[in-house]
Parts: C-alpha cells; sequence; structure tokens
C-alpha cells in the first residue's frame, strides 16, 4: 500500500465524524451550509499541508534502531541452532543464524540483517 493511500485511509474517519457533526449542525439551523464547505476546505488543506512531512517518517531510513546495529559485532549468549540469543552492546537480543548452522555460545557473531526485533547473524571470521 503507497503511503499517499494508507495516509487517506487514515484520515477517512475522522473526516466522516466531522462531516456528519456538521451536516447535523447545518441541519439544526446552528451553521450554514458555507460554514460546512469552509471547515471542510480547511481539513483539506491540513491534510494536503501534513502528507509530505508523514510520507517522510513511513519511509525506511536511517530512524530504523535495529538497522543500525547492521554490521556490529555480537557475542553469542545462548548456541544459535539456528535460533538463540547473542550480547551486543550490553543487550541480549533473539538472534538466528542466516546459514542455519549451529554457533556455540561463547563465539563471535556478525549482525547482517534482521526481520521485526531478531538480529540475523553469520559467525565471525576475523
Amino acid at each position: 500500500m503507497t503511503p499517499l493511500i494508507r495516509y487517506v485511509a487514515l484520515q477517512v474517519p475522522g473526516f466522516l465524524i466531522v462531516l456528519i457533526l456538521l451536516m447535523h449542525a447545518r441541519d439544526q439551523d446552528w451553521i450554514s451550509g458555507s460554514t460546512v464547505v469552509l471547515v471542510l476546505a480547511v481539513l483539506v488543506f491540513k491534510d494536503v499541508v501534513l502528507y509530505p512531512f508523514y510520507k517522510r517518517a513511513m519511509q525506511p531510513g536511517y530512524t530504523d534502531m535495529v538497522a543500525r546495529l547492521h554490521g556490529e559485532r555480537a557475542w553469542v549468549v545462548n548456541t544459535l541452532d539456528p535460533e538463540g540469543q547473542v550480547k551486543l552492546k550490553g543487550e541480549i537480543w533473539n538472534a538466528k543464524s542466516i546459514h542455519r548452522e549451529l554457533i556455540e555460545a561463547g563465539s563471535w557473531v556478525r549482525v547482517s540483517g534482521h526481520r521485526g526485533l531478531q538480529l540475523h547473524v553469520q559467525r565471525c571470521h576475523d
């Protein structure tokens, strides 16, 4: 799903609630039809202005904290067979050997990727 479609889908429920409330207020003669149009135009304008910020925030990039660990060395705490745990920068992480090999506790591995919060690692040869 593209960021634009996702953004519009997130805005639709609020827009519909405001529309229903505005139409009720107009039917009760609390506000005029031109006020309804003005409020809806302001809501659409707000979405047009804020969309670039939303799009930038949703793009993968340097904001992914786990991705910053790629290339780092970690120490195997619990044997990877192929899954186990490693210690990296003082924290214990769930990890998986990308080559599905057994890596004994006490070995060094290098982070080569991740899926969610599970690190994908391979044995260090340096």
